[in-house]
């Protein structure tokens, strides 16, 4: 259902009209978007007719919710922006778990949409999902490496500047992305011996370059950014997603968070990590000069700086070093 300002005679009948509404039907069946947040502004959001799925099937308290598309050209595009390896499929699990409603994506991977994540599939932006994956030029790809900074704030203004920027700690992302690139498997492992190679040295500097454009390029071209922790995120699922939801201006289910809470994993984790630091001093040195950069950089636009002491390997470690 979705409720026409226009159609109302003023304000006040609007606002009365929407809170009898909103106590009486279900939360399961209507998402509240909360387009003005400090008016508390209302708009019963419409649900597309189009796939669902249930994140929690089998379960006697979760397994009646459902996620789905909400009408196409409903929501405006905005960006989930991470580099690759930092738990944007897993935040997106979260996300559609809180709200019911589908993440999109720029990519159209059908291992994605294979486990149940069926906006990958949609147009995305099409205004039918709730956030739109990108690695933005993050890809470990020749096309990608001669993406200018053109291209990186053309793609930008895609979402008309506005994303959720998820950073993780680049040692554990740029592994986990290595991981990926060599076992072409979301929950797989990269054999040990491929982190002496000089392919994985290369990979390694590219990688912290590109790390710390995604964050640069939104802070600098972005208009509507925030920013999660990957870190914070892992410790704290529920809260983390409840302040993401509030810079969205949107209300969510308690029921739904309690399942989250519940069901923290989503379908992709990988079982094997590696446990001896696979980073030269080099490696080391660089990283953290760009950590500290970004961090800085962070919290002069947000106020909040990246959480360093949660960061495996950011402490100089000699030992075992290749």
């Amino acid at each position: 259902m979705f409720v026409d300002p226009e159609k109302m005679a003023s304000r006040k009948k609007l606002n009365s009209f929407l809170f009898t509404m909103t106590s009486i039907l279900s939360i399961s069946s209507l998402f509240i978007y909360v387009t003005s947040v400090p008016s508390r502004t209302v708009t019963v959001l419409p649900w597309g007719n189009w796939k669902t799925s249930s994140p929690w099937a089998g379960d006697k308290e979760c397994g009646e919710f459902v996620t789905r598309i909400v009408k196409p050209g409903t929501i405006p595009s905005r960006a989930l922006a991470s580099y690759p390896g930092s738990g944007n499929t897993w935040i997106r699990y979260l996300i559609e778990g809180a709200s019911g409603i589908y993440t999109g994506s720029i990519f159209n991977d059908k291992s994605i949409a294979s486990a149940g994540h069926n906006g990958e599939l949609r147009n995305f932006s099409d205004g039918s999902t709730i956030l739109q994956k990108t690695h933005h030029r993050a890809l470990y790809v020749p096309a990608y490496m001669k993406y200018s900074l053109e291209w990186r704030t053309n793609h930008i203004k895609m979402f008309e500047g506005r994303a959720v920027v998820v950073v993780r700690n680049p040692f554990k992302a740029i592994l986990s992305y290595w991981n990926y690139i060599s076992t072409k498997s979301h929950t797989a492992s990269a054999d040990n011996n491929s982190l002496l190679s000089p392919k994985f040295q290369d990979f390694a500097f590219v990688g912290i370059n590109r790390w710390y454009e995604v964050i640069s390029d939104w802070l600098d071209y972005g208009t509507d950014v925030y920013f999660v922790f990957y870190e914070d995120l892992q410790e704290n699922p529920v809260n983390e997603i409840k302040s993401l939801f509030d810079h969205l201006g949107m209300e969510l289910d308690p029921n739904r968070l309690k399942c989250i809470q519940k069901h923290l994993t989503g379908s992709f984790e990988r079982k094997k990590h590696i446990d001896e630091n696979p980073f030269s001093l080099d490696h080391q040195a660089l990283f953290r000069l760009v950590i500290d950069l970004a961090s800085k950089r962070i919290e002069e636009k947000t106020g909040k700086s990246l959480p360093v002491q949660k960061y495996t390997y950011y402490k100089m470690d000699t030992t075992n070093v290749p």
